[in-house]
Order: structure tokens, then sequence, then C-alpha cells
């Protein structure tokens, strides 16, 4: 027997890579030569340890058992050598030779000389197990009944019995227990306490288990969790030192993933995810998945693996899990009736049709029909069952826009009821993918004419909306020269005969027109385009002071007339524009205001007669035609209305041309008491009433007129008066305004600030840079200015102003953007905020510009521009953008503050447009489309 086997080379005999490069180095190349060594020989071999002269010697036992009966105890003949020659196994661990030897350390030799944390077991399925039961070790019957007669019920029981213990087994052959070490060896894996990369091992085998935890909390974290460790143990040469680089070190991820368990584990899970939804975007789905994955190439080959398989399939839009379509369904229908049946009905046959080519009745087809879609398993066209129950368009519509052949929407026909909804609310969906969204354009274009380069729906609002728009934004026109414009206009594209674009007459049109947000109805019949959404109109009402004309009635010129720069940056072009503003907004002004004929406004209770009285008292002796010019400085309505209207009422007083009016006289004692109260230089006339009455409570109030009160030495005006001190009115409000170094107009008496003449003054003297706005409403004057900055001229302010304008030829600008571009000026150093700079910049008349934002926003579009005017060129550039980050960028490049809630209206009133769900902004819809 020895001499048959002596030729079997040595890699032929099962040893270790350890033993055998150890005889290898000692040129022992055959059993043969292995056989002449003695044990004293064997353990002779230089750095030989323990465990390999076990190895040695147990082959050789098992090469001679089949000649010579003994009873050899091979282990206890070593340690008796090892004791006498007093041999040292292993350098690095002079306590080896006390440690018993297990048959794990038979199984891997490293065992002996590193402490081991844990022995773990690979299952049937590759799945990393803390202990496998001997029943599910897939061994032969006798090896599985020989352990479990022996008491060893798992993997584990026997890795930790002592090797010599195990070979004594009773009741297991040689070729049995080699089965048993064989299929330990295959399964077992080692994990050891002491390793350089312990504690990295730790934190990768954490951030990637706790990683798929996150993402993925319906996987059970036993199938995954010592698997991952495992793969990090056996790949820890590839871990590095910074565990934040963990999910660029795509090896390691790789080696993780690509392992056969964890891929499986994946596999089945993508495909549970796609079960779910109709189609999922590639970018969604990774968000359902871990990072390490996408991070890593595995992700991209499940993909493909499965679509190798037909369990997903790619479209535009992303992933979808796979399904048959009714026309695959059919295809594997078996030939007969029902087959016949359902497809005839796909096709579009009617059930008569159907059955005279079956020869049954129509009746009994639709009863196989229903059957055979009853017994149908979820299909493709599914997928459109909430497009087809939630919209009503045509059926070539439906096919064009979901790419569906004639069968699938006569399937969708059959087995779901229609909606109701129209194309145009299609687009508007929130469930609409970007395809989608491109092909319901497509088909929403053959509906649409072309207005200014864009596609406008074949509807009369959206047609008359534009056209408006188009032509008369910054011009007026009236009510039949638009009729006319748009009659033609449809004549010109062929629309002339659709009876829905049509009006019954030119009157009906004018009316449909007078109530449109969009339109500014003017006197004489006059209109124009005007989107109130793109204003900011509750700070136009706020700064119009309508509480100074409590109990008043007036005409909107006169808040035209005093508000010229507030009418500009509001693009209002007179007072019937105003008028027709206030009237569409009403139930957003905070008083009690109501509506004349246009221009006439009431605050709270007012008497028209009343008033006219009242004023003629304050004004007489007057003139005809004074009066009337008197009436339309005092409250906005013209001379000759006022004339030809409010003079009936004070006819009485009228004599040679003349209003005159017998004053009351105030008696010596009031006279004196008065004069001593009224010291100061300046008067509203209501507040002298006032003061009279609180000192006389029985006196008569008409007492106080012009007579008294020039004989007091005071001028008189309209609603106020002034100490014969200043030589007029506008004197006076230039001392006040120079009075003080810092002037804060909120401080002001809200009467003085609404006074048209008080306006007049306070805008010379800014444009003039007699006074300096450096915060809003407050001013310093040029003369404390000069103090501080006595090399900065009011031509160098004025010069600032010149030199700002020119410096940039975007269409929209601001102090904070200029500055960011390069400009700079002496007044740099003045270190004022962007207010002060603002202000100087807006007596430029050569730009527009408007108070938004918290600042100034400048423009040289050549005409007053809107909030949207601004906000399109920012998306010209910019495309399309998250709305938090639209409003940091117009803080950081232009330094305004915008309120989201105050975008998203304006820009659903443009022609940009607000994913709300997404909370995005786009240049136009083509652009949202595309994105989506």
């Amino acid at each position: 027997m020895i001499g048959e086997n002596k030729d079997i080379l040595i890699d032929k005999l099962g040893f270790s890579s350890n033993t055998f490069n150890v005889l290898k180095k000692y040129n022992i190349s055959n059993l043969g030569e292995l056989m002449q060594l003695s044990i004293e020989e064997i353990l002779g071999i230089d750095s030989i340890d323990k465990y390999v002269a076990v190895e040695i010697l147990d082959v050789i036992k098992k090469s001679i058992l089949g000649e010579i009966e003994t009873d050899l105890n091979l282990e206890a003949e070593i340690n008796d050598v090892i004791l006498e020659k007093n041999v040292n196994f292993n350098k690095h661990n002079n306590t080896t030779q006390e440690k018993k030897i297990k048959v794990l350390h038979y199984l891997d030799e490293t065992t002996i000389s590193e402490d081991v944390h844990d022995t773990l077991f690979y299952d049937s399925n590759g799945f990393i197990m803390n202990d496998i039961d001997v029943n599910d070790m897939r061994m032969s019957a006798r090896a599985t009944g020989a352990l479990l007669r022996n008491k060893y019920m798992t993997a584990k029981s026997i890795v930790n019995t002592d090797y010599k213990d195990f070979l004594e087994v009773k009741g297991m052959g040689a070729g049995t227990r080699e089965e048993i070490l064989n299929k330990l060896k295959e399964i077992i894996c080692i994990q050891y306490k002491a390793d350089e990369h312990s504690q990295l091992i730790d934190l990768y085998s954490n951030r990637i288990k706790e990683d798929i935890k996150i993402n993925c909390p319906d996987l059970d974290d036993a199938i995954y969790s010592n698997q991952v460790k495992v793969i990090v143990y056996k790949n820890r040469d590839l871990l590095e030192s910074d565990i934040e680089m963990v999910w660029g070190n795509r090896n390691l991820l790789n080696k993780i993933f690509s392992d056969v368990s964890i891929f499986k584990l994946f596999e089945n899970h993508i495909c549970s995810l796609l079960q779910d939804t109709a189609i999922v975007p590639m970018d969604s789905l990774k968000k359902m998945l871990p990072v390490g994955l996408c991070s890593s190439d595995i992700f991209m080959e499940i993909i493909e693996k499965l679509k190798a398989q037909d369990k997903v399939d790619y479209t535009d839009d992303g992933l979808q899990y796979h399904l048959l379509t009714v026309q695959d369904y059919t295809d594997r229908m078996e030939e007969g009736n029902q087959k016949t049946a359902l497809m005839c009905r796909l096709k579009g046959m009617t059930l008569e049709e159907t059955g005279s080519i079956i020869g049954i009745t129509r009746e009994r087809v639709r009863q196989i029909t229903k059957k055979a879609i009853e017994n149908m398993p979820k299909l493709r066209e599914d997928d459109f069952k909430y497009w087809f129950e939630n919209y009503d368009i045509t059926k070539e519509e439906f096919k064009n826009i979901f790419s569906l052949s004639e069968e699938s929407f006569n399937y969708l026909k059959g087995t779901y009821k229609k909606g109701s909804k129209g194309l145009e609310e299609l687009l508007n969906d929130e469930h609409i993918s970007g395809t989608i969204a491109q092909k319901a354009v497509k088909e929403m274009y053959k509906y649409c004419v072309v207005i200014g380069g864009e596609y406008i729906p074949i509807k009369r609002e959206a047609i008359i909306r534009k056209l408006l728009e188009i032509n008369y934004s910054d011009q007026e026109c009236t009510i039949s020269e638009y009729y006319q414009l748009y009659m033609d206009f449809l004549k010109m594209n062929g629309l002339e005969n659709v009876e829905r674009l049509l009006y019954p007459t030119e009157r009906a049109f004018e009316a449909r027109m007078d109530d449109q947000c969009y339109v500014l109805s003017k006197y004489g019949h006059r209109i124009r385009y005007y989107n109130m959404q793109e204003y900011d109109l509750d700070r136009l009402f706020a700064e119009l002071g309508f509480d100074s004309f409590q109990n008043m009635e007036i005409s909107t010129l006169k808040l035209f007339n005093v508000y010229p720069e507030l009418m500009e940056e509001f693009n209002i072009m007179d007072e019937y524009e105003l008028h027709n503003i206030i009237k569409k907004n009403i139930d957003k002004l905070p008083i009690n205001l109501s509506l004349g004929r246009m221009p006439f406004i009431s605050i709270g209770e007012s008497d028209r007669e009343q008033q006219t009285v009242e004023f003629l008292y304050r004004v007489a002796p007057i003139e005809f035609y004074a009066f009337g010019k008197a009436y339309e400085e005092e409250f906005g309505v013209k001379s000759e209305t006022a004339l030809a209207n409010f003079t009936p009422f004070i006819n009485k007083y009228y004599n040679n041309g003349m209003f005159s009016v017998d004053y009351k006289i105030m008696s010596d004692a009031e006279y004196k008491i008065m004069g001593n109260k009224l010291i100061k230089d300046f008067y509203f006339i209501e507040d002298i009433e006032n003061i009279y009455m609180e000192t006389f409570p029985k006196g008569d109030k008409e007492k106080v007129n012009p007579y008294t009160l020039k004989t007091m030495g005071f001028q008189v005006y309209i609603d106020y008066v002034i100490k014969n001190t200043y030589p007029n009115g506008e004197e006076y409000f230039k001392a006040l305004l120079l009075k003080d170094e810092i002037t804060d107009l909120d401080m002001f008496d809200r009467r003085i600030k609404y006074n048209q003449n008080f306006a007049g003054v306070l805008e010379g003297m800014r444009i003039n840079c007699d006074i300096l706005e450096f915060e809003k409403n407050k001013y310093l004057t040029y003369g404390s200015f000069s103090e501080k900055a006595p090399d900065i001229s009011q031509e160098d302010l004025k010069q600032y102003a010149f030199d700002a304008a020119q410096y940039d030829n975007e269409e929209f600008f601001s102090i904070k953007s200029i500055r960011k571009n390069g400009f700079t000026s002496k007044l740099d150093k003045l270190g004022y905020d962007d207010w002060f700079y603002g202000a100087l910049l807006r007596g430029n008349k050569e730009i527009r510009y408007s108070k938004v934002g918290g600042g100034f926003l400048f423009s040289h579009i050549g005409r007053q521009f809107t909030r949207a005017d601004f906000f399109l060129f920012i998306m010209k550039k910019l495309k399309k953008i998250d709305i938090m980050e639209f409003i940091e960028f117009i803080q950081e490049e232009y330094g305004l503050n915008f309120d989201r809630y105050d975008i998203t209206p304006i820009i659903g009133q443009s022609s940009m447009y607000y994913d709300s769900k997404r909370e995005k902004i786009y240049m136009n819809k083509e652009v949202y489309y595309d994105d989506i």
C-alpha cells in the first residue's frame, strides 16, 4: 500500500498552504520522501510549529493505517518529543504550547496564535449566521447521523471541540470525519480580536449597515449585518483611515454589494420598490436605496440584470416593473372564442360585429369578454388608470400622449370610467412626468395660436388678454378700437366663425372687459392692460394716506397730484386709472371708502354740499373762477366740474362775480386769548378750530375764519395757516426740512406729508441734494453732511447718480449689484447703507426705479417696470431654480429681500411657472416640462 502511494505528490495530499510551503522549502516533493522522516526529524525542521507537525503526521498516519494494525497516538508522541527537546513552536507566542488543540485550530492554523473574536458560518444561501444546525450543513446522512448521535448539534459545537476528542468520536470513520472537516472549512468564517484594522473595521461596518438600515428600514438587518462585517474584515486592506471617505471607496463598496447574498437581497428589494409605482425616475430610485449601493458599480449591474431577466423596463422617465401588455397577454391565451372575442373588442369592434364573426350573440360576447378581463393579471395599461379616470381628452390625444396602441386604449375604455378634466388641466397635474408633459404640450399646441411668440390656447379670454398685453400695456385704446383688433385677429387666423370665440355685440364685449382684473377702464370708454398681480398694491394703498381725507369727497386726481413719484413707480397714468385700481381692489383697503362716479371717492362719511359751503367759508371772498381752481387744488376735482356741479350749493353767497360771506368776529377777549395760544408758525385750520372749542366750549366755531386768522398775523391757505414771518408756504416747508440736522418724516403729522405743496418742496430739495435721504424717510441736511465730508459737493452727489446709472448696462441693477460688478466712487468712503446711495441714484431721471424688497431697484428698460419684469430678467439667466435659492440669489446679488408668498402670485400671473410641489421656479412652462 505504501509502495503504491509513495509517488503521490504533496500538493495532492490536502495540506494547508502553510504546511505545503514548509515541505516545499525542504525539498520534500512526494509521500515517499515524507514517509522516510521520523517524528524527531519532522520536529527538527527549522521554525516548524506544533500544528504543522500534527498535520504532517496525521497524513502519514492515514497513509499507513491500511497496512499496520497499531494504536498510534501521534499527538502523545509529539508532545513527548516536544517536552524532551523543549521546542518552541511559535516565536511570537510563548504560551502556544499550553493551548489545547481544537477542531478550530485544525481548520485554520492562524487561530493558534491569534485571539479569535467569533466564529461565524455561511448558510446554504450564502448568508452569514452566528451558528448553523448540523441538519442544515448539507452533508451526507452518515456524517449528519454520526454527529447527532454524539450530541454535536451545531457547527459551532464541533469547532469548539478538542481535536483529540473529535478524532475519537465513536462510529465516525476517517472518510466521514474528512467530509465533516471539509464542510466546516467551506462554511466557517473566523473573526479575530487583535487586528491593526479592528477599529476601522467596526467603523466601516457600522456606517454601511446604518446606511442600509436608514434607507431600507423594511429589510431585516439580520440578513446583512454579519455579512457586511465579514466582507469588510476580509477586505480590510482596502480601508482608508478617514471614515468620511467611505462613499468614495468604490473598490470596497463593490466587494460588499457584489456579494452573492447582498446582491440578491437588493435585486429583490428594487423589484419590490418598482412594483408599488408605475414609473420611478432613476434619481428617485436612488433616494430609496443605500448611499453605498448607489455609489458602487453594483447598482447598475443589478439594474442591467433585472432588465435582462425581463423584471424591469427602461422608459424615457425612468424604470418600471415589467408587466405584460394587453397584446402580450392575448398572444399567450389559448385559442378559442374567449381569445377571439377579446381581440375583436380590443380592435374596436362592436359586440354585434364580434358576435357575427364568432357565431354567438352579442350578450354572450359581453359575458366572455368580461370574464376574460376579470381573469387578467395586472397589465402595463393599468398604469394609465389614473389618467384615464381623471381626464376627458380625445382618443388620439390620449394615444399620442401616453404612446398607446389602439388595443391598449380600447382596453382602458372597456375597463375604466372616463374622467372630466381637460388637456390644459393635465399639464398642471402634479403627477405629470416630463415626457408626458412634452407630448401633452405638443397636442395642446394643435389648439393654440401664436401671439407675441407664445402659444396661447384658442380660448376667448386667453386671446383677449394676450392681445391687450402685447398691444396696450404702455398706451390706451378705446373699446371700439380693441374690439376691432380682436375681430381682425380672429379673421387673420381663420377663427372668425368659431362660435365660442365671438361676442353678441360690442357692448357685451365692453361689459366683459370691464370685469377683468388686468384691464384699467378709463373715461371715454378707454382701456389699458395693467396686471395688478405684479404690483405691491398693499404698499400703494398704505402710502396714499387716505386717512388724511377723513369725511371728505375727493377726486383721485388729488392723490395723483400729491404723489407723482408713487404714481410713476406704480405705472399709473392718470386719476381714472387710479380710481379703477381702487375700485377693483376695494376689499384690500384698510379704511371705510366708497366709490362715486369716476374719479370721485369718499372716505368715511362725506357730504358734498356741506363740504362745499365749509370750503367757501375758508377761502371767501373769492372770484368765481378762482373758487374753481381753489377747489381743484384742495380736493382734486377739476375746476370746470366744481363750478358746474357744486356752485349751486353756494349761489346765495355769489354777487357781482364774487363769492362773499359775512364772517363772524371774535370778541376782544376771545381774540386776545386765542392770540396767546397760537404761538406756533404753522397750524392746520381744523386744529385751530379744536383749540377754540376747547377754550370756549360754548363758542361759535365759525369765528375761526380767514378774516380772524389774517388779523392774528397768519397767511391763510386752504387747510392750513403760516405766520407772516414767512413769505409763503414753500419757504416755511423748506425751513421745516432744514431746521434740524436730521429730519424723520415718520415723526411728522401725516397731514403735512400728504400736503401737495410740502410734497413738491420735499421732491425739489431732494433732487437738488439740499437734503439727503440716508434711511427710509430719514433725511440729513447737506450742511450737516458737508461738515463730515467737506470734500464732497452737491455736484459730486448729483454726478454719482449719473455715473452709477451709466456703469451697468444690465436691464436691472441695484447699488449692491453694480458694486459687485466693480463700480467704485469716492462716495464709498462715507460708509452709508445702500439706501443712501440708492436715494441719490433715483434723482437720475434717465432711469426708472422702484422701491421693492426693502431697497431700490433700477432699470434701463425705458418704461416703468414691475416685479414680474425683474423676476423674468433673472429667470432668463437661471432657467430654473428652487424658490428659496431664488430668494437667496436676489438678496446676494441685489441686496433685496422678498417673501416667497409675495413671489408665487406674481409668477402665477406671468409667463413664468412655479411648481408648488417641487417648490421650483421656471423661466416658462417649456423649461418646466423639460425638467420634469
